[in-house]
């Protein structure tokens, strides 16, 4: 069956199978426009989520590090009010060697005038 198609018949055709394909293009379009949003919406929802936990662990962790450094903090006084005993306590033993180097260099003094003494006497006779 052949059919006597004029040029205006071929361009109907082609008009209407052209109209279809961009209807379908354009479905086509709106769909993948739809299942973009789609993942894009996850994603959205999955950097929230993923959002959400990093700041849970970093105020955990900002928890767990006050702590630390409170308990940092309790060693260092410590360490402090034991520096201080220290130095009080040198400052003691400071001024102790300070008494017992005077008496040491009295007595030895002493000690050098009575041999002086005896090797004065000792000479003379």
């Amino acid at each position: 069956m052949t059919e006597n198609l004029t040029t205006r018949d071929v361009f109907q055709q082609f008009d209407a199978r052209l109209s279809r394909v961009e209807t379908d293009l354009r479905e086509l379009r709106a769909e993948m426009n739809r299942r973009f949003d789609q993942v894009s919406e996850r994603f959205d929802q999955l950097i929230d989520y993923f959002n959400g936990r990093l700041d849970q662990q970093k105020s955990e962790s900002d928890s767990r590090f006050e702590t630390v450094d409170q308990r940092f903090r309790a060693v260092d006084k410590r360490f402090d009010a034991v520096d201080k005993r220290f130095d009080a306590i040198d400052g003691r033993i400071d001024g102790l060697y300070k008494i017992l180097y005077g008496v040491l260099i009295s007595i030895a003094g002493m000690a050098v005038t009575m041999a002086l003494g005896v090797a004065g006497l000792w000479f003379k006779m």
